[in-house]
């Protein structure tokens, strides 16, 4: 519907340098920061993000031109 794809889900991770330490990460691709951020304001995604609100601690970013 917002046109998103995985790029990555899940899988082994390895951190090359500073401290983070991720447990699962997932990295999709919109056409644009509009269509990212229509998939954010969604009521789908709505639905999910408050689920998990409590069980999961969440760091979401959308970048331009990758």
């Amino acid at each position: 519907r917002h046109g998103g794809r995985y790029l990555a889900r899940g899988g082994e991770m390895g951190v090359l340098e500073g401290d983070w330490q991720p447990e699962r990460l997932v990295i999709l691709e919109f056409e644009s920061l509009e269509a990212a951020q229509a998939f954010y304001d969604s009521e789908e995604y709505g639905a999910a993000r408050d689920a998990r609100e409590g069980a999961a601690k969440m760091q979401m970013v959308a970048v331009a031109g990758v």
